[in-house]
């Protein structure tokens, strides 16, 4: 029984280490990759397992949330407005092999640059794939799974493979909260700051170092 008791012990405080080690890990990843961003607002949430590739093309406003497991390519340019809440695992490309014209197959060694812009507080679903040289206005939001090959206009809804315009939001509506200031990352942060700021090592509060406005 006591031999039992000493091994719960030694279990739980291996395991109280272990977060720990994993806390701090993650909070290093986190400020390693801010440091290669070209720019990143200070009350953006990123995840440590976000794998981004020329982060000194990539430039992030204030309030953005990005998932974990997350790609962002950047070589050929990014653009994430504020408030943009981009979901787990969504993949977005700047650039792309060179098939036609060309001088060897499938592709050669020319590499494409198209830059991507994401709107203000638009809303970008679970494993989504940007393609090169998408430009996405305000407020646009993309189904989970979609493919995006193409460009869409403010407030657009799309979905699919290719991702297709399914509806469009209340521009008036949207343009109203955006100036009042009723976007959902900002409000649900500020609203739960004193709740968040107790969770040990969680990694929001490792993050946001701007409070209130």
């Amino acid at each position: 029984m006591r031999y039992y008791f000493i091994k719960l012990t030694i279990g739980g405080l291996l395991n109280v280490f272990q977060r720990r080690v994993d806390a701090c890990t993650s909070v290093y990843a986190i400020r390693s990759l801010r440091r290669r961003l070209g720019a990143v607002g200070p009350t953006t949430e990123l995840f440590p397992d976000l794998f981004i590739d020329y982060a000194e093309r990539i430039k992030i406003g204030d309030w953005v949330h990005i998932g974990s497991g997350g790609q962002l390519f950047g070589r050929g340019g990014l653009s994430i407005a504020d408030h943009v809440i981009i979901g787990p695992q969504v993949t977005i490309m700047t650039s792309k092999h060179n098939h036609h014209p060309a001088r060897l197959i499938p592709y050669d060694e020319v590499e494409l640059l198209k830059p991507v812009e994401i709107g203000v507080a638009s809303w970008i679903g679970l494993g989504v794939i940007l393609m090169p040289g998408v430009v996405l206005g305000k407020g646009c939001i993309v189904g989970a799974g979609s493919v995006v090959t193409k460009s869409f206009p403010d407030g657009s809804i799309v979905a699919g493979n290719p991702a297709k315009i399914i509806g469009q939001r209340d521009m008036q509506l949207f343009l109203d909260h955006l100036t009042n200031d009723r976007t959902y990352f900002k409000n649900w942060y500020l609203k739960n700051k004193g709740k968040v700021e107790r969770m040990a090592g969680s990694q929001i509060d490792q993050q946001v170092v701007k409070k209130s406005p």
